[in-house]
């Protein structure tokens, strides 16, 4: 005889060395009553009624034909034969009674077989196996179920209400269910305990499997209501029907149900059916198998909890997945998946839990649910498996929406009742800021305070746009370090993506000046940045645009003028005596330059004011007098110039030029020179670097080397000042204009010393 495989063995050994057949009783007298427990389904829970039978048949060992009515197992029974079923027969197990039928019981199809316990719920059934020396041993014809179809034909139906039943199928053949290439029937079970098996291709309990080239048979509907049942496949579902089987229908309304598909079959599973689960504990196992699954079918969960285990490449469930309530556990097998197919995911409470190792196919939310860290909101769901993959998805009704870019916003829970205060962390990222942060429920918008809100009826939906903080215009600063210039400080935010960033410069006299974010200056410690435009003395009262160029086709803009700057440090800074005396000759030296009949070819400019304390007779004298020693130096021992001149550009740079004709035969042979005509003759210009305002005083010596030796010519700024105030054909106008440039020097070197 066959043995049982040997899970099976564990499963059913325990009951048997825990005594649960005994072998003595007392008879039973036809004539007597004989208890039962009826159970039925309410449409929420089991129902147990209390029956009993006055008109029923004792089993023997010879009662191998049941037609229509009660029977009744009080000892211990064993028929050799198989039994079979014609009519409807209702079978009681009195407590401590025990039928073992080791040709099983054939329930064709048109017959009905229900199995009845009494309270204590021990009397025992084993139909197609007895018990061995380490467990059960099979004991029935191969293609027959134990209980069942036999081979081809079709099985009928097989109802559970209490006792315990052990089925063993033969080889391809149902435990409880159909034949080989039989139609299954309808197995219920409301009660009891139950262990089934499956052999060699058999399924454990439900429907048989279908040849190649042979017609499909039908798997039948197996129905589980209460109980425990444990079913152990071979080769075949534990639970459901086998390969070709079509119309088959697993439903589970409550009960503990341990289903291991062994061989490279399904726990629970149907090819061609549903799974429907709606209450109890049930575990299914894809086991001992390189493609074994947890569950197989079109799976419906409405409750229960469901663990669903997969082996090697075996997916913990294999199908479509729709779950509105309960908890699922599904883990694939080392390279299977967790749920291998499209998911639709519902939650009804909030106890509701769905676990997969990982996903394939499409998983849309009906609600939202939250991964523990983050809130995925309803709707059609891109797969992400750094948010579902091995996550446990509990429900949720507060969804921040997973678009936001530019930050980050949480919300201090993923579920909240209606009334609650729930409070919005809002978390820009580096370089932005919050924009608008919303809440929709049912596309209303909820009202939010302060980065929190009330929590409404429903589910609400959060979103933020954050958007690229500006860089902002700070103070103004001048720039007296050889020009003169109106700096504008631009602040940027930590982060600032300076591609194509560029400063634009517009003064109202028609200047035009671009200055790159790289070339702008850098301020330590800070990531601010000066802009910097120059100007001459007659342009101090000129507003200069600037317009800040950043993030594609972004602009923020800035006006200014050094008159500006001039009337802010009088109201701010009046009691830098230094600076004040600084600024009051810078304005004076603008007034009276613009004023003097100098130009620098551009459009009008913009009017400077005169200053408060005008100047003088008094004031070109003490001026003339303060540059008495700046007198120019020429030393040409060579006697290799025929001609020098001395100028000033005053323009955006104070610089000193020295043009010089060279003597007739010489040659020049140093560089750094610009060639001009001047009446005809070539003379050559040598200028010095820009000087700043505190350097104006100060001596520079310019060497021009020819090939008949060197000459040089040495004068600051102010030996320019010097001869013009000594001209006597210099205008008033100029001489002042002079004056107030001499001032501007002396300002300057007293509010930064020059060593």
């Amino acid at each position: 005889m066959r043995k049982l495989n040997k899970s099976m063995v564990v499963l059913l050994s325990l009951a048997l060395t825990l005594g649960l057949f005994p072998t003595v009783s007392a008879p039973v007298r036809a004539e007597e009553s004989v208890n039962y427990v009826d159970r039925t389904w309410s449409g929420a829970a089991v129902e147990e009624t209390a029956g009993s039978c006055d008109s029923y048949t004792v089993v023997t060992s010879t009662t191998t034909a049941w037609t229509a009515g009660w029977y009744v197992v009080r000892d211990t029974v064993t028929i050799s034969d198989a039994v079979t079923v014609s009519g409807t027969v209702n079978l009681i197990l009195c407590d401590g009674g025990r039928l073992t039928a080791l040709a099983g019981i054939n329930v064709p199809g048109g017959a009905a077989l229900t199995v009845f316990g009494q309270s204590g719920g021990t009397g025992a059934l084993l139909a197609g196996c007895k018990p061995g020396a380490s467990g059960l041993t099979a004991t029935i014809q191969d293609t027959r179920a134990g209980i069942g179809g036999t081979a081809g034909s079709d099985c009928g139906a097989i109802t559970i209400c209490g006792g315990l039943v052990y089925a063993l199928g033969g080889e391809t053949a149902s435990g409880i269910g159909a034949g080989l290439l039989g139609n299954g029937g309808a197995v219920t079970i409301y009660g009891g305990t139950v262990n089934a098996g499956g052999m060699q291709g058999g399924v454990a309990i439900g429907g048989s499997y279908s040849m190649s080239g042979m017609p499909a048979v039908d798997g039948g509907t197996i129905t589980i209501y209460g109980g425990t049942v444990n079913a152990d496949g071979q080769y075949g579902a534990a639970i459901g029907c086998g390969t070709g089987a079509v119309n088959t229908t697993v439903n589970i309304y409550g009960g503990t149900v341990t289903a291991d598909g062994n061989q490279n079959k399904y726990g629970i599973g149907v090819e061609d059916g549903a799974v429907n689960i709606y209450g109890g504990n049930i575990t299914a196992i894809g086991n001992l198998s390189s493609n074994g699954n947890g569950i197989a079918g079109t799976v419906t969960v409405t409750g229960g909890a469901v663990s669903a285990t997969g082996t090697g490449a075996g997916n913990g469930i294999t199908g479509d997945v729709t779950f509105t309530s309960g908890t699922v556990s599904a883990v694939g097998g080392g390279s299977g998946k967790g749920i291998a197919g499209d998911v639709s995911l519902d939650w009804t409470n909030l106890s509701d839990r769905v676990y997969a190792s990982s996903y394939e196919g499409t998983v849309t939310l009906a609600k939202a649910f939250s991964n523990g860290t983050t809130v995925i909101p309803r709707g059609e769901f891109v797969y992400a498996p750094a948010l579902i993959d091995a996550k446990t998805l509990a429900p949720a009704n507060i969804a921040v929406d997973l678009g936001i870019t530019g930050g980050a916003v949480t919300a201090s829970a993923h579920y909240a009742e209606a009334g609650d205060t729930v409070t919005l962390t809002v978390t820009p990222a580096l370089g932005y800021g919050l924009d608008a942060l919303t809440v929709l429920q049912g596309g209303t918008a909820v009202t939010v305070t302060d980065n929190s809100f009330v929590m409404p009826a429903g589910e609400v939906t959060v979103s933020a746009t954050f958007e690229a903080l500006p860089p902002v215009f700070g103070n103004h600063a001048l720039v007296l370090s050889g020009e003169i210039g109106v700096k504008f400080r631009v602040a940027f935010p930590e982060g600032f993506d300076p591609t194509g960033c560029r400063m634009d410069f517009t003064a109202a006299d028609g200047g035009r000046l671009s200055v790159a974010y790289a070339d702008a200056e850098t301020i330590t410690n800070s990531t601010d940045r000066y802009f910097t435009y120059y100007v001459n003395a007659l342009e101090l009262a000129d507003t200069v645009t600037a317009t800040l160029h950043y993030g594609g086709d972004r602009t923020v803009v800035n006006e200014y003028s050094v008159m500006a700057y001039i009337a802010a440090a009088r109201q701010e800074l009046s009691s830098d005596g230094d600076l004040m005396d600084l600024v009051d000759a810078l304005h004076a030296y603008g007034y009276y330059m613009q004023h003097s009949g100098w130009t620098d070819n551009k459009q009008t400019h913009a009017t400077i004011p005169a200053p408060s304390e005008p100047l003088d007779d008094d004031s070109v004298d003490a001026a003339r007098t303060g540059v008495e020693s700046k007198a120019v130096v020429k030393e040409d021992a060579s006697s290799v110039l025929a001609d020098a001149k001395f100028s000033l550009t005053l323009n955006e740079k104070t610089v000193i030029n020295i043009t010089v004709k060279p003597a007739a035969g010489v040659l020049i042979t140093s560089g750094g020179y610009k060639t001009r005509d001047i009446g005809g003759e070539t003379y050559y210009q040598f200028s010095t670097a820009p000087i700043g305002a505190g350097n104006l005083g100060t001596a520079y010596t310019i060497t021009v080397v020819t090939d008949h030796g060197e000459a040089t010519v040495t004068a600051s700024a102010m030996s320019y000042v010097r001869a013009a105030l000594n001209s006597d054909t210099l205008t008033n106008g100029k001489k002042l204009a002079m004056t107030a440039y001499y001032q501007y020097y002396r300002a300057a070197l007293n509010y930064s010393p020059i060593d």
